[in-house]
């Protein structure tokens, strides 16, 4: 994805005026659009290695910065979330689980490359704690390059991996004089080093501005690889049976405008293994309900808002999850931090991803779906000391400190709310700050307040509607420095949210307005650091 729309609007319009659109239907993409012929594997054809000569710089970086007794402890540094140790970065990229790893790449920005967006790279055994390595794509001639996906090829049908399975990774080229365009890479050893097919771009432009993020995976009735790929109000679809030379198959208009960062994966509906839905999600905003017949995507559904925001964007999915694990698996960039880049705290950082959530699509009785979210399992592991409360009752107007103290938390609460009222649990409190999630009985809906969450641009309180399950209201919230993600009622509503407090700002309690309110249970984890805690 694009840092700045509107940027590469203007250039990508400037730039390619002069292509013609390709024609309607399916067509053999055959030919470069200047009719030479396109570049088609061999075994003797070069391939590109991405080993750029910054790498070495870039891990001596990191070696440096993990060796600092004080790494990972600057001014509104998230403890438990994903950030890079230096430089900025924005949309997961390229995930996908392979050998007992997740791999995670990203859009990222260094000194150490030139400083254009390329692919950051990163993995881990848990989803919990990371290790950071050297870029793994970075941008070149065919220009910065943007979002996409990774999938692994496990019949070695791009022939890349002598018979042995591999990571394939498609991604988009921001051409600045031809248009974007997509490229191809791939990976022998797992995700820790990649190489560019020699031959790309393996996806020219049809003519238009935005043609990006391109959502790769195997399509196994078919036996060809797939890629969604969206942009400028259409989402396009090619097939490949080999994903180095693409066929163009077909396209979605009617959805309206949108469609980048495509996602598309199968998820169970409530559950049930034997009624199994496609779904197409665009920057985890909203998603479609539908089928796939490996040509065309039927849509059965309209757009069905996430409700992942009000800071979330951008969101992907591990690909090859295990069999016997069977979660779809999404992270998303908490995009509000694109408006600190230059901000004295952020001179040197500047991003950091949600929490992994498992994503569980249900359909009420009326047929309307909705997609949950919960924080994967793994993330109880952080948790260290647990101070509980409850059962208690507060009477309306009553609030009740805590005697925790931190700003590092996961929050677990069950509530027995009145018909009329507001209650929640104030935190990061201190000094005139502080950040309020709870939930008002009387309009039924889950709300984070942030209007006086510290430093920050205009923050409003955001809402979600929440009805409460056998007459209960049940809010997991998770507080790291400057991060704030809530799921209420096993992840049906959740919100993401940016917040900037002093970080002495620490304090805890809970409270009642308008009507009282029965606490069934109170829980507050204090939660480690994910990069120190091993300490």
């Amino acid at each position: 994805m694009r840092i700045s729309s509107k940027k590469t609007l203007v250039c990508a319009l400037a730039c390619i005026a002069a292509l013609a659109a390709a024609p309607s239907g399916r067509t053999e993409e055959a030919a470069n659009p200047d009719g030479s012929a396109r570049k088609a594997y061999r075994p003797d054809t070069p391939l590109k290695n991405t080993e750029h000569p910054a790498h070495e710089k870039y891990q001596a970086m990191l070696d440096d910065y993990m060796a600092r007794p004080d790494r990972y402890t600057e001014r509104w540094r998230p403890q438990f979330h994903f950030s890079t140790p230096q430089g900025w970065m924005n949309d997961p990229n390229g995930l996908v689980c392979f050998d007992g790893k997740y791999r995670m790449c990203f859009q990222h920005r260094h000194g150490t490359f030139d400083g254009r967006t390329s692919w950051g790279n990163s993995y881990s055994m848990d989803l919990v704690h990371w290790t950071v390595l050297p870029p793994a794509i970075v941008a070149d001639e065919l220009g910065a390059v943007y979002s996409g996906t990774a999938a692994v090829d496990w019949k070695d049908s791009s022939g890349f991996f002598d018979g042995k399975p591999g990571l394939l990774a498609m991604f988009t080229c921001n051409r600045r004089h031809t248009g974007q365009v997509q490229g191809l890479a791939f990976s022998r050893d797992g995700g820790d080093t990649w190489r560019k097919y020699a031959g790309n771009p393996v996806i020219e432009n049809y003519g238009t501005p935005i043609f990006i993020d391109p959502k790769l995976f195997w399509h196994e009735p078919t036996r060809r690889w797939i890629a969604f790929i969206g942009g400028h109000g259409k989402l396009r679809i090619y097939s490949s049976p080999n994903a180095r030379e693409w066929r163009y198959e077909s396209t979605i208009e009617e959805i309206g405008p949108g469609g980048e960062v495509a996602d598309v994966f199968r998820l169970p509906v409530n559950n049930d293994p034997n009624n199994v839905k496609w779904v197409w999600s665009a920057v985890g905003v909203w998603f479609v309900v539908g089928d796939f017949d490996g040509h065309e995507f039927t849509p059965e559904t309209g757009r069905v808002n996430f409700d992942a925001g009000p800071d979330a964007w951008a969101a992907q999915s591990w690909s090859d999850m295990p069999p016997e694990d069977g979660r779809r698996v999404f992270t998303y960039w908490v995009w509000e931090f694109r408006h600190y880049r230059r901000h004295e705290a952020f001179r040197n950082w500047c991003g950091a991803l949600t929490l992994p959530r498992t994503l569980s699509l249900l359909q009420g009785g009326d047929g309307n779906y909705r997609m949950a979210q919960t924080p994967v399992r793994e993330l109880k592991t952080l948790r260290g000391k647990t101070h509980s409360l409850g059962p208690l009752a507060l009477k309306a107007g009553e609030t009740r400190p805590t005697d925790i103290r931190s700003n590092t938390l996961e929050i677990a609460a069950k509530f027995e709310p009145a018909d009329t009222g507001r209650f929640g649990i104030r935190f990061l409190k201190g000094g005139g700050q502080q950040t309020v999630v709870g939930y008002d009985a009387e309009t039924r809906r889950m709300f984070m307040d942030r209007s006086r969450s510290g430093s920050g641009k205009g923050k409003k309180t955001e809402s979600r509607e929440l009805l409460p399950e056998d007459g209960r209201v049940r809010l997991r919230v998770f507080a790291d420095v400057s991060i704030v993600e809530t799921f209420g009622n096993g992840g049906v509503a959740n919100m993401t949210g940016l917040v900037l407090p002093e970080p002495e700002n620490d304090a805890v309690e809970i409270f009642a307005e308008g009507a009282g309110v029965r606490v069934s249970r109170l829980d507050l984890h204090e939660m480690k650091s994910i990069w120190r805690a091993r300490e």
